[in-house]
């Protein structure tokens, strides 16, 4: 509760109601493994988009970790536990990929609820303890993000958010920040005079009369 609630370095006041989430979320985690793990060891085939998000997970976990930013640690956790609880929940959930996302998983856990990814451990039929087990490494092209949000600003003003392809090139970016709708009201009447592109974040149009 108290990683989850504020980033680390942030005062908090205490909420029973709170708590009440943070068991509601072990809770979630303690049934995902009750009613799956035994079937999902026998299973095969790969899924690719669970297999993408695992990736993803490790990183934001791993990074965020190193950062000391463990409300968003937690956050990760509870994306990913959510994710794999939507699979069962449709069904679509018995690969070999889903007994691998639930051995990192635990492995994940373990520096955030040491005490109940122990016992899963073990419940689960694992040698040695959690803690002792090499932290798992991303792959840079599963773990990359298909998509981002790119802010666009005029003359340094905030006038809209695109979404567009990761690896989309600067030109294209440039051209749907332009073509966005709130971003042609402010700019009419006037001239581009430079278009400023940071990677991942940020378009600033300046503009001139």
């Amino acid at each position: 509760y108290e990683l989850f609630v504020a980033p680390f370095e942030q005062d908090i006041s205490w909420s029973a109601e709170g708590i009440k989430g943070a068991r509601r979320f072990l809770n979630r985690i303690w049934s995902l493994y009750k009613e799956t793990y035994y079937e999902s060891v026998t299973a095969s085939g790969i899924d690719q988009e669970l297999e993408r998000l695992l990736h993803k997970t490790i990183r934001q976990v791993s990074e965020r970790i190193d950062g000391f930013r463990f409300n968003m640690v937690v956050s990760a956790l509870m994306e990913f536990t959510n994710a794999l609880k939507e699979r069962q929940r449709s069904g679509n959930w018995r690969s070999e990929t889903f007994d691998h996302a639930l051995e990192t998983l635990l492995i994940l856990l373990a520096p955030v609820v040491p005490h109940i990814s122990e016992e899963l451990w073990h419940l689960t039929r694992h040698n040695g303890s959690v803690l002792q087990q090499s932290w798992p490494n991303w792959d840079d092209e599963l773990a990359r993000e298909e998509t981002e949000e790119i802010a666009i600003q005029v003359d340094g003003k905030l006038r809209g958010v695109i979404t567009v392809e990761a690896d989309m090139d600067e030109a294209n970016v440039k051209e749907q920040a332009i073509a966005h709708p709130k971003v042609q009201q402010h700019i009419a009447g006037r001239e581009i005079s430079k278009i400023y592109y940071v990677p991942g974040r940020i378009v600033n149009i300046v503009t001139r009369r």
